[in-house]
Order: C-alpha cells, then structure tokens, then sequence
C-alpha cells in the first residue's frame, strides 16, 4: 500500500504524518435530503462513530489511538449492524473485528439492508488544532430562548434518557428498540442518538461525554456549513498551502466588510469579536433525542 495526505475536513489542509488529528467514520445515506429549497449537513453522508483521537497514519487511517473507548464503541456498532444485516463485511478474509478501522479505509464495510446498492463507509479527518478550537466555540455557545450553554443543553438531555431507560421493563426496552429500529430504517441512516449507546446504559457503561461531543460538533457543523461528506485528496502528496492561504485571507475580508456595513447602520458600537459571536443558534437534533 501507498502512503499519502489526507485533508482537514475543517481547514482544507493537507493532513501528513504524525499529525494530531480526530477521524470520524461516515456513512453515505440511502434517503439523500437535498436538491431542493435546503440542503442539510448531513443530508449526503452522517456520521457513524464517536469522534476518535490520534495520529495519522500516512496510508489512510489513524495511529497512536488516545481514544480506545471510542474504537471500542465503533466495534460493538459493527457487530450488532451486522446482525442486523445493515452493515456488510465484503473481502475474502475472514472478518477481524479488531481490524474494523483499516476495513473502512480499504473500502470492506458497506451498507446493507434496506440499501438500493454498496455504499462503502468512510472516513473525514480534522486537523486537532482545529477541531479543540471548534468543539470549545460551540460547546461554549448558549442556544436561543436557554439559559445554558449548548454542551449543558446536551448533557442534560442524554442523562434523562439515561435515566428513563434505566427505568423500563425488559418488554418496554424491547418496544423502545424496535422503534429505534424503525427509526433508523426510514431515515436509512444510523443516528447515534438513538441507537447502539441505549443498548449499554444497563451494562454499566456510559457514553454520555461522547454522545455530548459528537452532538456539539453536529451542531457545529450544520451552522459552519460543513458537510459530512468526504474530503477529496485521497492518494495525492501534494502539500500546497498557498490557496488555503489566500482562501483564508478572503473570508477574513469578508467578515471585515460584514462588521463594517453593520457598524455604519448600527448606532450602538460593538467589537469585531461581539459581531462575530452574536449571533443566535437553536439545536437542530434535539427531536432525534428526546
């Protein structure tokens, strides 16, 4: 195998050897939501696993784990998808769950039932510098008409979940998974929100703080504009920095004409800093939680 860059998913930079970063694996989606008035972050691929620290590899994948509950969660998801025919391991070899991850990178794991055709699942990279700095703004955020902030908004949901599976009967859970189930199949994607972590809050392992993260960083996403969709680069060496260079001093420049036409209309003086934080956001999945 080659060895080659990856890109940041946050700043278009390449993404070499040795380089701190956080791999999310995504998955494209039967049941695309876009084309129309409105496209959605998620509304082409979405995410499949907790976000996973380490370093690159240099041949497509992530290295010096720091993160291992998150890997961990990801190889309990495969197995039960897989039971459930929803993902299909697709190579000759027999299947190594301890190998799940070089699997999603060599193209081996795809989406199965209920899928018109393979839908390979796939990686996104994130400088770790860059990705620190967004899940830090936006946890740090307090949504519209709430008092707390967005991290706090999360933490409070998931626990009572926690909390009122922890209280249901053996036949209420069993109805409340079948309905996950539904769920999933006709979005024709895997939400984290309402899957895998429900099976375990009775098995004594919490996954509050990476279900919170992973919320953050999809509300970061939907109102940075980012998509889940996989970053182009793959198989390439090239290192160029000048375009995201020059890219990036025109979205300075923007911003700055933004704060100077507000300035002029707006008697009230406020910072750059203010201007740019102002404005207001509201969760966009707390439906899929509660």
């Amino acid at each position: 195998m080659g060895s080659w860059n990856e890109t940041c998913k946050l700043t278009n930079l390449p993404v070499k050897h040795h380089d701190p970063v956080v791999l999310i694996v995504v998955a494209e989606k039967q049941h695309r939501y876009g084309g129309g008035t409105f496209v959605e972050s998620d509304g082409f691929y979405a995410p499949m696993s907790f976000p996973i620290y380490g370093e690159y590899s240099d041949y497509g994948t992530i290295e010096n784990i720091t993160t291992p509950k998150s890997v961990e969660f990801f190889k309990k998801f495969i197995e039960n998808e897989r039971l459930k025919d929803r993902i299909i391991y697709d190579d000759d070899e027999p299947f190594d769950i301890d190998s799940v991850l070089d699997y999603v990178e060599r193209g081996y794991l795809k989406m199965g039932r209920d899928f018109d055709d393979d839908k390979e699942l796939s990686y996104i990279f994130m400088h770790r510098h860059a990705y620190d700095k967004l899940i830090s703004l936006q946890a740090a955020r307090v949504p519209y008409n709430s008092t707390i902030t967005s991290a706090e908004e999360y933490t409070k949901l998931f626990t009572h979940r926690q909390s009122k599976i922890m209280k249901m009967t053996a036949t209420e859970k069993c109805y409340y998974m079948m309905v996950d189930d539904y769920r999933i199949e006709m979005f024709g994607n895997v939400y984290l929100n309402i899957l895998i972590a429900d099976r375990f809050y009775d098995k004594g392992e919490d996954y509050l703080k990476e279900l919170v993260e992973l919320n953050v960083l999809r509300d970061a996403f939907s109102f940075g504009r980012y998509s889940w969709i996989p970053m182009c680069g793959r198989g390439s060496q090239d290192s160029d920095l000048h375009i995201a260079s020059e890219m990036a001093k025109a979205t300075l420049e923007y911003i700055q004409k933004e704060y100077d036409s507000y300035i002029e209309e707006d008697s009230e003086p406020v910072s750059m800093e203010e201007y740019v934080c102002s404005t207001p956001f509201m969760h966009s999945r707390l439906w899929e939680i509660e």
